[in-house]
């Protein structure tokens, strides 16, 4: 059986990494929308909405190049994630483009990464090969 000290350690590990990947993803999530309008935002800015310091964001991305390599990720994630949800090989192409769309309409702060003004080069994995297949349907 474990101590009671072995399971207060345990537990303070817990709440730590899931406050951590709390405050990460809250992090993720103000960059996302923070440079989504505005491409020249500094950390600060991107801290200040995520309402941590910046040494708190530098805690988790030490370099801006850290957190726009985290940004492509996530934002890659939830783009590929919502067409999957679409079902694209399913159906005429036009429903695959509404699905699509239904499934988009949520990620506007992605999507203005994505083709707005701030486009960060979300790399070569961004359009998903599916999308093209459907058009073409």
């Amino acid at each position: 059986m474990f101590q009671s000290w072995q399971v207060l350690f345990l537990y303070s590990m817990t709440v730590t990494t899931a406050s951590g990947n709390r405050t990460r993803q809250a992090i993720l999530d103000a960059a996302i929308e923070t440079l989504g309008q505005n491409s020249a935002a500094s950390l600060g800015d991107i801290a200040a909405a995520a309402r941590v310091g910046r040494t708190t964001l530098h805690r988790y991305f030490a370099e801006r190049a850290d957190l726009l390599a985290a940004v492509t990720a996530e934002s890659n994630e939830r783009l590929n994630r919502a067409t999957t949800l679409a079902r694209l090989d399913e159906g005429t192409g036009a429903e695959a483009l509404l699905r699509l769309c239904r499934e988009y309409f949520d990620l506007g702060p992605v999507l203005s990464l994505v083709f707005g003004d701030a486009q960060m080069a979300l790399g070569d994995d961004c359009p998903d090969p599916h999308n093209h297949a459907s058009i073409a349907r």
